[in-house]
């Protein structure tokens, strides 16, 4: 199905990201096994929506390649979100609120989807030949040609927004003093630090050595 198409399936990203942002918002209603739970539904929406298409009115699939790229970004942004989850709520795996009774925690839905796309635009670089592998000179606002620091970078800096801003919404239900406030604080300073070695991973990533790259290709 891939030799049809002209240029890379550019929905791919966002659709997987969102199957697995629509398997999140219904968890707090499921008693029992929550994080299997939440991974299978996750595959079970994330991976139809994301490599099925309709062209010509008629179902096409975009290939056995993304099927896997799509599962194993489902698998590795779901492990994720469990486990900066524990981190930060100190209960089940997976103990969130409902966004009826916490509406802020759409903003940990929507973390959730942009991680899950982001593994889906990296793993797509795999699924789709016309991507290709990393390119001597790449562009700063495309996933799909960073390099080792953007995407170690790009993946930290999503996995700690999630994990601080679960912390912002926790923090304030906690009692004034006590070991739970003070075991989050110390979990906020940990993910901030995270996020900041994230950003000056993106930093370098984007910096001279491209700008020196760029100017090579001009030249040339």
């Amino acid at each position: 199905m891939r030799d049809e198409r002209n240029v890379p399936d550019r929905a791919f990203p966002f659709l997987t990201g969102l199957g697995v942002a629509l398997a999140l918002v219904p968890m707090p209603w499921v008693h029992d096994f929550r994080a299997p739970v939440f991974i299978a539904v996750a595959i079970a929406i994330a991976v139809p929506l994301g490599t099925l298409r309709t062209r010509d009115g008629r179902l096409a699939w975009l290939g056995a390649e993304y099927s896997i790229a799509c599962l194993v970004a489902v698998v590795f942004a779901s492990t994720a979100t469990i486990f900066a989850n524990v981190l930060v709520w100190y209960r089940d795996w997976l103990d969130l609120p409902s966004i009826v009774d916490t509406p802020s925690i759409l903003a940990v839905v929507i973390l959730v989807g942009t991680l899950s796309a982001w593994f889906a635009a990296l793993f797509q670089r795999w699924a789709d030949p016309q991507l290709g592998a990393i390119r001597p000179t790449r562009s700063r606002w495309s996933p799909h040609m960073w390099g080792p620091a953007g995407i170690v970078g790009g993946t930290l800096c999503l996995v700690a927004a999630i994990a601080l801003t679960s912390i912002m919404i926790h923090y304030p239900q906690l009692p004034t003093l006590g070991p739970s406030r003070l075991g989050l604080w110390i979990a906020g300073m940990i993910f901030g630090a995270t996020m900041l070695l994230g950003l000056v991973l993106l930093a370098i990533e984007a910096g001279p050595r491209r700008s020196r790259a760029s100017d090579s290709s001009r030249r040339s």
